[in-house]
């Protein structure tokens, strides 16, 4: 089991000499101040989900760690003891690489700590780190650490790896392109797009030539940035499923119509006890139809040749759960990652 240990300090002001009264760096003038206090920030960024906390002591040293979740499974990046100065507003931080940064310290009260570059070159808000924080970081790290996925959402910061014990080993999201929760129906694509618009027909699809004929993209578009709006909008590994991996779903996992916090939609359960919810979110050509009775999911395979105008997709409704191919490319659906 993976645990991450973090020194948890009250927040208090120690001040150099000088005004006893200065509880603020950014005021200091040209004193030195110790930031005191255990601290995080908790952003999303180009790594994925991350926690950034900050435990500066009272000698000079602070504790710093970073855990990320860069494809479902949270991970610490670095756990190292800095060297680190403050005065004039400006903290120099010594890494354990001999690395130094300057970074800028816009506030500093006992609600928050405001940096300028850090972790990057933007301002971040580092708020005091909580027991609850704590252990919320710890839980996160040790549920990775046991598993490449979750049985279930860990938390309310999705999207997250769902391992339902597939043979192949792969991995669902919990949630769709576009959607920030499982039961958000997120965005609508045709088929080998990547943008979103308003109608999807023959005379809106980008790979269609004069409503005639259609471009040949390939018969199987998963993982290709420019053709798959899973791998563009969440970065590799994340794909969209193939007709294989579609179809290894269905076969290996028992499927259920219910309402899941109000939404309608089929929960697909697998033998090791891990479960997804699909929304019925219906389908997309001139406006949105169907949302509530049935759900329409891209595969990344073509039917038949490469400038077929079908391509494979998977059907949930009430009454049935099937994989079909009745639907134009050019149809706007609803993507739900892999990996």
């Amino acid at each position: 089991m993976t645990v991450i240990l973090l020194t948890f300090v009250c927040v208090e002001f120690l001040s150099c000499g000088g005004d006893d009264d200065a509880s603020d760096g950014s005021d200091g003038g040209s004193q030195a101040t110790n930031i005191i206090g255990s601290w995080y920030l908790h952003l999303f960024s180009s790594k994925g989900e991350v926690y950034d906390v900050l435990a500066f002591s009272q000698n000079g040293t602070c504790h710093f760690q970073q855990v990320s979740n860069k494809s479902g499974t949270y991970q610490k990046d670095y756990d190292e003891t800095v060297q680190y100065s403050y005065q004039d507003g400006k903290m120099r931080i010594t890494r354990s690489d001999g690395s130094i940064k300057t970074v800028e310290v816009i506030s500093y009260t006992q609600q928050d700590l405001i940096l300028r570059n850090w972790p990057d070159n933007g301002v971040n808000t580092f708020l005091p780190l909580t027991n609850e924080v704590q252990q919320q970081i710890e839980k996160l790290l040790e549920n990775s650490s046991a598993s490449s996925g979750f049985k279930s959402c860990p938390d309310i910061n999705h999207p997250h790896m769902i391992d339902l014990g597939l043979p192949s080993g792969t991995i669902w999201a919990c949630c769709n392109v576009g959607a920030s929760k499982p039961e958000e129906y997120g965005d609508f694509y045709a088929w080998g797009e990547t943008s979103t618009k308003n109608q999807y027909t023959t005379g809106t699809y980008e790979w269609c030539i004069n409503g005639r004929s259609h471009v040949d993209i390939g018969e199987d578009i998963s993982c290709v940035p420019q053709f798959d709006p899973a791998t563009k909008h969440w970065s590799r590994p994340w794909r969209m499923p193939t007709l294989a991996l579609m179809e290894e779903l269905l076969s290996n996992t028992t499927s259920e119509w219910i309402s899941q916090d109000g939404v309608n939609g089929r929960t697909f359960t697998g033998r090791n006890g891990g479960k997804i919810f699909l929304p019925a979110g219906g389908n997309f050509i001139n406006s949105n139809t169907g949302v509530g009775d049935y759900g329409n999911y891209w595969t990344s395979t073509i039917f038949g040749m490469t400038t077929s105008w079908y391509a494979y997709e998977l059907y949930i409704s009430l009454e049935t759960v099937r994989v079909d191919h009745e639907n134009y490319r050019c149809q706007g659906k609803m993507v739900r990652p892999i990996q």
